[in-house]
């Protein structure tokens, strides 16, 4: 959906959009999105002065992997946002604005389902997690922790930390005679 900027700075009352979004999956940061419905944008645009006032509602219900078990996660956006837009004169901050992706026709138009699609991308989280105690996959096997419990490490200390777990089964103290136990 696209409008035009001179109408948008001639109108007296605000302007009520509903944008509905691609299905197509989203990639953040290495992490995909895939929307399970089309997501919503809805937009209020309204002139202030020489600034358009955007208020914007954005819905999508988008599937990905848990960033510990990578089991399918479901992440629910609701999101309110207001922007303003500095269309109506120019000025160096309208020259600025007019580069955005989401304007086309050297600023003449603005593409509403872009300016949707940028906000939606901005308020994914960078990291999702199926729950917030994910106990994720065993570094060893593979194996999911959160389905059952399996026996790798168990007992084994990282070589760089040998030295604390002597200190814990000496109980305090180091007995390999690098270091005297003093009772103070």
């Amino acid at each position: 959906m696209k409008v035009v900027v001179a109408e948008l700075c001639e109108a007296v009352s605000p302007c009520d959009f509903e944008v509905v979004l691609s299905t197509m999956p989203l990639e953040l940061q290495g992490t995909d999105f895939v929307p399970l419905s089309p997501p919503h944008v809805r937009l209020r645009l309204r002139r202030e002065g020489r600034k358009i006032a955007v208020e914007a509602a954005v819905r999508a219900r988008m599937l990905s992997p848990c960033a510990r078990c990578l089991a399918d996660s479901i992440t629910d956006l609701n999101l309110a946002a207001t922007d303003l837009w500095p269309l109506c004169g120019m000025s160096d901050e309208t020259a600025d604005f007019l580069v955005s992706p989401f304007m086309e026709d050297a600023g003449r138009v603005v593409n509403l389902a872009e300016y949707g699609l940028a906000l939606l991308v901005e308020h994914l989280p960078v990291r999702v997690l199926c729950s917030g105690d994910c106990r994720g996959l065993c570094p060893t096997c593979g194996l999911n922790r959160n389905e059952r419990d399996c026996a790798c490490g168990q007992g084994e200390i990282d070589p760089r930390l040998a030295v604390l777990g002597r200190l814990l089964q000496d109980k305090g103290g180091v007995r390999d005679g690098a270091t005297e136990k003093k009772n103070i």
